[in-house]
């Protein structure tokens, strides 16, 4: 939120295209930016395929995404945690939503999961209560 969307938060004053990576041919059903680095930013896109893919945008040059991650099912909403950076959380179609480090590789990174009755369509982290979503 804010004055110029999360972009101008961050500094980034112009649009980064990523539809030239072949990684990206799958439709993206939510993004999530985070501010990273010196000026920077990560990008967290929940994607139809099942992937979390995580883009590094630094001076607007993107080399494609810097780790993706296997949820199974489509997943369908992605948060960055707001005070600890290498943790985000991904709401899957399969019914399950799961905290994922980025410090591991997509088959390890799982630190939790919830098996939810539902698929979910839109996790936040709690901001009173960044340990709750």
């Amino acid at each position: 939120g804010g004055a110029g969307g999360p972009f101008g938060e961050i500094g980034l004053d112009r649009r980064t295209d990523l539809r030239g990576h072949k990684q990206n041919r799958t439709p993206v059903l939510d993004l999530h930016v985070q501010p990273w680095g010196n000026g920077g930013a990560r990008l967290l896109a929940s994607q139809q395929d099942g992937c979390a893919s995580i883009y590094s945008i630094q001076d607007h040059n993107p080399s494609g995404p810097e780790s993706i991650f296997i949820c199974h099912k489509s997943v369908l909403s992605g948060r960055f945690h707001p005070q600890m950076p290498t943790i985000f959380a991904a709401a899957a179609q399969d019914h399950v939503l799961r905290i994922l480090d980025t410090r591991g590789n997509s088959r390890d990174a799982c630190v939790a999961s919830v098996r939810t009755g539902t698929s979910i369509g839109s996790i936040r982290w709690r901001p009173d209560h960044p340990d709750q979503l």
